[in-house]
């Protein structure tokens, strides 16, 4: 059924991950903030940056392994018919969680904020953190509003 919270959910995480992506990846924002770090400081946030990227990439990953074992053993093992339309969404919704837990408990190495010492840096990266804050909720109402056409449309 193409209405069920799983794929209700799984249009909200699509939505909001593609506007999230290209809203903070191509703004002028990450560049200005780039551009404002010193010599020293620049290798330090591309490190931060690199090893942020690495653990949601494993997190996807292992999203992605536990996506096919739960759809093998729907289809194996509880012999449940395998559906278009519900199993992308299962699939979908298993793992962004798994890559959102995981990138959330897995411990990070270094942390900008550590590094800042004068106040025009310490400043510019609460800019920098105030506007992916702002984008990220941006991204999720505009996920529920592509929810909501998709439910008044479909269901």
């Amino acid at each position: 059924m193409p209405c069920s919270a799983t794929c209700l959910s799984s249009i909200v995480i699509v939505v909001a991950s593609i506007y999230m992506h290209f809203s903070t990846f191509s703004s002028n924002q990450m560049k200005k903030y780039e551009d404002s770090l010193s010599p020293q400081l620049l290798p330090i946030y591309q490190n931060i940056v690199k090893e942020r990227m690495q653990i949601s990439m494993q997190g996807y990953a292992i999203g992605f392994f536990l996506s096919l074992a739960f759809l093998i053993y729907n289809t194996k093992i509880r012999n449940v018919p395998l559906s278009t339309i519900p199993t992308l969404c299962s699939f979908i919704f298993i793992s962004y969680i798994v890559n959102h837990l995981y990138y959330m408990i897995m411990p990070k190495s270094d942390h900008m904020l550590k590094h800042l010492t004068k106040k025009e840096e310490i400043d510019a990266w609460l800019t920098m953190y105030d506007f992916m804050k702002t984008q990220f909720h941006i991204s999720f109402a505009i996920g529920l509003v592509a929810l909501a056409i998709y439910f008044f449309s479909f269901c």
